[in-house]
């Protein structure tokens, strides 16, 4: 009996969480059930250590996005819009959410990445 309730209590957990449509980059990149581009990372201008986000309601936005994101790792230049802000140069490539949380990574580990971005965009409505 006590087993029994135990399966069921974790049974329980389990349905009660969402599924992610899509999941990615190492759980960083999420497409939710309601349709919700979801990419997080840790802010690198705050000592708490807390998620910064940059979220997209549709999959137009998500697109203009990943492909601001691809033009900036090839051609080294600063895209700059209301919900965030990308800038590359030759080794890295910065992004600023619109609370200018930022995140700073090495171009040469970013090629999967945009694999990624572009992958996860098949996922959306």
């Amino acid at each position: 009996m006590k087993n029994a309730l135990l399966l069921l209590a974790v049974f329980i957990s389990f349905s009660s969480f969402s599924q992610d449509k899509f999941n990615g980059l190492s759980g960083r990149l999420k497409i939710t059930e309601d349709n919700i581009w979801i990419l997080s990372w840790e802010n690198e201008d705050n000592l708490k250590e807390e998620l910064a986000y940059l979220t997209f309601s549709n999959k137009t936005d998500a697109s203009i996005f990943v492909n601001d994101y691809k033009d900036c790792l090839q051609s080294k230049k600063t895209i700059k819009k209301s919900a965030y802000s990308i800038i590359s140069t030759k080794k890295t490539v910065t992004l600023f959410n619109s609370k200018n949380q930022s995140t700073l990574s090495k171009i040469k580990y970013m090629k999967n990445g945009l694999l990624v971005m572009q992958e996860s965009l098949k996922h959306m409505e």
